[in-house]
């Protein structure tokens, strides 16, 4: 079962969501591409027992949190796949290349940008819809 552990951070992983889907539309990609990162890296704080402060490690804790999600509802993995992501850790990969970009580390195409953030947010919403189940 799912334990949150330190609820700000779930706060943080929703207030991060709304603003992501907030500069998507404007569209403001850099800031919503940070936005991302915060989402994921707040739900991974919200879920662990310490601050999970490396980006190696809030990869594989987000891994391992989607493995857990997934078998509470399958459709997560679905969504996954169905938004061009091969499985978790390339999810967070992908967001993580993000994150950078929004440091100037990074330079992808708009195009690239703007539909990883879109279908990112995809899988945040099914993340999102379970863990409120």
């Amino acid at each position: 079962m799912l334990t949150i552990r330190r609820p700000l951070y779930l706060s943080r992983f929703k207030k991060h969501v709304t603003d992501t889907r907030k500069h998507l539309s404007e569209p403001d990609y850099v800031q919503a591409s940070e936005e991302i990162w915060g989402a994921l890296s707040s739900l991974v704080n919200a879920w662990s027992i310490v601050e999970v402060t490396s980006i190696a490690g809030k990869k594989e804790k987000f891994s391992d949190l989607c493995r857990l999600l997934s078998t509470k509802d399958p459709n997560l993995r679905q969504v996954m796949l169905g938004s061009h992501f091969d499985n978790a850790a390339h999810f967070a990969s992908k967001t993580e290349g993000l994150h950078l970009y929004f440091f100037g580390k990074m330079d992808y195409p708009e195009s690239f940008i703007k539909s990883t953030l879109e279908d990112g947010v995809r899988v945040l919403e099914e993340v999102e819809k379970v863990l409120l189940k």
